[in-house]
């Protein structure tokens, strides 16, 4: 009798070792883009107007990841086909992912603008006052802000 209470629980909680699961690297993923956007920012040459080589091609190409990764996630919390609890789970993971792209965006900015590369820190900084809207996001903005000014 107990060995069937202990199998029923089991599959009423879903929770046997047996038991399939899918892991989810959304997260684990997003940290790991930004880890070689900023290896990629790091092997940069302090040279003027070298944004245009391949190392700072993959910090913009890792930036952009990042940013859809974001969307896609923003995009599926205003899908009907998924539950609330699925919504919760995907807003939690925005909640990591979010600050990774805007941080992201905002190194590739300031370290084109260190490279004296000014129409690719503008294109960065543009990027985040259109794309990160609202109040959670006001420092975000302006740091963006901030960087538009000096390149004046």
């Amino acid at each position: 009798m107990k060995k069937i209470l202990v199998t029923i629980a089991c599959v009423f909680l879903t929770s046997c070792a047996s038991a399939p699961t899918e892991r989810d690297t959304t997260v684990y993923d997003a940290q790991n883009n930004y880890r070689t956007l900023q290896q990629a920012l790091d092997r940069l040459p302090n040279k003027k107007n070298s944004c245009s080589s391949s190392t700072f091609e993959l910090a913009e190409s890792t930036a952009d990841l990042l940013e859809a990764r974001m969307m896609r996630n923003y995009n599926a919390t205003r899908d009907p086909r998924y539950s609330n609890t699925q919504k919760r789970d995907i807003r939690e993971k925005l909640d990591i992912i979010t600050p990774l792209a805007a941080r992201a965006r905002l190194d590739l900015a300031d370290k084109a603008l260190a490279l004296g590369c000014k129409s690719e820190a503008k294109k960065h900084y543009s990027s985040i006052l259109e794309v990160f809207v609202g109040l959670g996001y006001t420092a975000y903005r302006d740091r963006a802000k901030m960087g538009l000014a000096d390149l004046r």
